[in-house]
């Protein structure tokens, strides 16, 4: 697929911000806390070489949730000094989306549960075969991509999933 011109996300954000809330469910873009704050998104995910969380509440609000991705103990410790609403943590698996990545693993996971009391959610190659075993503590997320967009019926892939760490967190 072709990149989105900002005004073309934009829209998409407008639609999926619609489609959220009718399904009571939270809107998180990635990466641009502008286009959050316009759509009016409840969080923005941002990486390691993106904006801190501190400019990321300038741009998109003070009442915007907002995450930070981690791949080490070192960008565990740096994330958790910029007071994030949650740390995410990965990849926990080789990722499609993420091919250049080293995988971290269960381990790291553990680590991040052991340095904060911040929630975390475990990223990077998650499927429903594979995610048993990662719930590591409460609050605890998963975040997914590519096994339900890729998927033939991504409703029931995202369905899979969340069965598996529901089952896992009991």
């Amino acid at each position: 697929e072709k990149s989105l011109n900002d005004r073309e996300l934009l829209a998409r954000a407008v639609r999926l911000r619609a489609i959220t809330q009718a399904a009571g469910a939270l809107l998180f873009v990635n990466d641009r806390p502008d286009i959050a704050r316009l759509c009016g998104a409840d969080g923005v995910h941002v990486g390691q070489t993106d904006l801190s969380v501190a400019d990321v509440r300038r741009i998109a609000g003070p009442t915007v949730l907002v995450g930070k991705s981690t791949h080490s103990a070192g960008e565990i410790s740096a994330a958790i000094d910029e007071t994030p609403d949650y740390i995410a943590v990965g990849p926990m698996f080789a990722s499609a989306t993420k091919p250049e990545v080293q995988v971290a693993g269960a381990r790291l996971l553990a680590e991040a549960a052991g340095l904060s009391d911040l929630p975390i959610v475990a990223i990077g190659g998650i499927t429903a075969s594979n995610v048993s075993g990662l719930v590591c503590r409460s609050p605890f997320a998963v975040a997914v991509s590519h096994a339900v967009i890729s998927a033939s019926d991504a409703a029931t892939a995202a369905r899979e999933i969340r069965g598996a760490v529901t089952r896992d967190a009991k």
